[in-house]
């Protein structure tokens, strides 16, 4: 899989992450790293940046869906090789993007599955 992801960065301990994406317009992105009731679970939630807050059902239709899937598969391998006991767990805010979310992780599953083990 070779990845043209967005620069990014992060905070020291790499709960969260801030980029923005180019496709129509530029659009200001964070993903969030938050631990879970189940032990060494953290759900990895994705938002717009819009007047400085967080907004998790923006749809920006911005065609840049490329680089936003490449810049998140970059912070994913990024956060866990700093925590690689950590779990991941992410799923859409809607069926829609759940479903996105899953065709975007079978067109790569070979690449992905070298990396990291799925459960569904």
């Amino acid at each position: 899989m070779k990845l043209e992801p967005a620069s990014f960065q992060s905070k020291n301990d790499r709960s969260q992450y801030w980029f923005e994406t180019t496709g129509k317009n530029v659009v200001q992105k964070a993903a969030l790293f938050d631990e879970m009731e189940v032990k060494r679970r953290y759900n990895l939630s994705l938002a717009d940046i819009i007047n400085g807050e967080l907004d998790f059902d923006n749809r920006t239709a911005n065609n840049d869906i490329k680089l936003l899937f490449d810049t998140i598969a970059s912070i994913v391998i990024d956060y866990s090789e700093e925590y690689p006991n950590r779990e991941i767990y992410l799923t859409g805010s809607t069926a829609t993007r759940t479903r996105l979310y899953q065709i975007k992780i079978t067109e790569n599953l070979d690449d992905i599955t070298e990396l990291f083990n799925l459960f569904n």
